[in-house]
């Protein structure tokens, strides 16, 4: 079991729309910043690592790049393209 990395102690639980800690300080969703094949093992890896693996984006403008999430030093779930 993978920690949130903001709290430390809830659990990462995957809901209709994201994927959050029980104790509802840490939330990715699903189509975060565009993502188009964020999974619960990409979640767990951002927990333990910091980042995902590559994954697939889409901008507003639908155009396709790739990129990973990433947890910056402010606890925050950016976009590294």
């Amino acid at each position: 079991m993978q920690l949130p990395p903001i709290c430390g102690e809830g659990v990462i639980k995957s809901w209709e729309k994201c994927y959050a800690c029980s104790n509802k300080d840490f939330t990715v969703w699903k189509n975060q910043s565009g993502a188009t094949n964020l999974n619960f093992k990409d979640v767990l890896k951002l927990c333990s690592d910091g980042e995902t693996r590559t994954l697939n984006f889409k901008s507003k403008d639908n155009k396709l790049y790739k990129g990973k999430l990433v947890i910056n030093d402010e606890k925050q779930i950016v976009t590294i393209a």
